[in-house]
């Protein structure tokens, strides 16, 4: 009488088999979701700097600057309650407005001390995305200030 079912050697060669192929797909996920992250962050950056141009339009002035993280109190009406809570590459969502420290005027995400490779990489890609791919020039930029690195949208630069 046959009986039914695998041999352990079988369940072995399939189980070795299906871990192989997704050992060699895993990278590729990895790739997809970082490069789904820059996209998102880059399209926050645009959102946010197209809320503070219509902000400008609308009152005349820029809204005025607050802590990293923090949604300035005038500028709530403009974008979601949630805009400035963390960015998915690390740091804060952040405004420099008029009397900000930093001598340019528009959204940015700060990071406390050095950026690890990861981020630089994204820094970069997003500047690719949305300016010049040359993180010193052009209306996004890698900002240094203290030990804080900030990538920001420039919408003008301040007086």
């Amino acid at each position: 009488m046959a009986r039914a079912g695998f041999t352990l050697v079988e369940i072995v060669v399939v189980v070795l088999v299906i871990g192989i192929i997704a050992a060699m797909a895993f990278p590729s996920v990895l790739d997809w979701r970082d490069d789904a992250e820059v996209v998102a962050v880059a399209k926050h950056l645009q959102i946010l700097a197209d809320a503070t141009d219509k902000f400008y339009v609308v009152n005349h002035r820029w809204p005025r600057n607050d802590f990293p993280g923090n949604l300035p109190a005038d500028f709530q009406a403009y974008v979601h309650k949630n805009a400035f809570q963390g960015s998915p590459l690390g740091g804060q969502w952040d405004w420099n407005g008029p009397g900000s420290q930093i001598n340019k005027i528009g959204p940015n995400i700060v990071v406390a001390g050095a950026l690890n490779a990861s981020q630089q990489s994204a820094f970069l890609e997003i500047d690719q995305l949305l300016d010049d791919g040359n993180l010193t020039t052009g209306s996004v930029q890698q900002i240094t200030y203290g030990s804080h690195r900030i990538l920001q949208f420039i919408l003008i630069p301040s007086d």
